[in-house]
């Protein structure tokens, strides 16, 4: 496995998405630099609300980096699904007249829905519904069986069937990382 290095930078709701990204970039063989990573602050609201209210100003810092940047956008799809999550982001750039992300730059948007913890438990060998919420996990880094999960998959080329929100994230991650 070759070794690429990254500008990265992380803008995700809580310490899980952290972990969860961190672990399964590094699984991936990818080594990032200087990560800049935006967590919203615990006690201060949705985090879906700061994801969504802080992207366009991280996106216009991604956009303002040399070369080997990704942005990696982490929000949870509650109730309203990828398309909807990703539409609300593209609604944000609209209001601050800033174009959305185009098909030439690093940005992956992953939407887990309901939540983090629905893809956790998928990996987990579990059948799941993006509507249930699943528990969370004690500690962030018990994630990890799940991204080693995941990593398999990805390094199988195993297409992601019963977690229709898992699947779109691995096509995103695709499309970023071919480039």
């Amino acid at each position: 496995m070759s070794i690429k290095k990254v500008q990265l930078i992380l803008l995700c709701e809580d310490k899980q998405h952290k972990s969860f990204v961190y672990r399964f970039l590094k699984k991936r063989g990818l080594q990032y630099i200087n990560p800049r990573v935006k967590i919203s602050p615990m006690g201060n609201g949705s985090g879906e609300q700061y994801v969504r209210k802080v992207f366009t100003q991280e996106l216009n810092y991604y956009r303002k980096r040399t070369t080997n940047a990704v942005f990696i956008v982490m929000i949870d799809g509650d109730t309203v699904g990828v398309n909807g999550r990703i539409g609300q982001l593209k609604q944000e750039c609209e209001k601050r007249n800033i174009q959305f992300r185009q098909e030439d730059e690093a940005v992956m948007i992953a939407v887990p829905t309901r939540n983090i913890e629905t893809w956790i438990h998928f990996l987990d060998s579990n059948d799941v519904n993006e509507i249930k919420p699943y528990p969370k996990l004690p500690k962030e880094r018990d994630c990890q069986p799940a991204v080693d999960k995941l990593v398999e998959i990805c390094q199988n080329k195993e297409p992601v069937i019963g977690c229709p929100s898992l699947a779109a994230a691995c096509e995103e991650y695709k499309l970023v990382f071919r480039k």
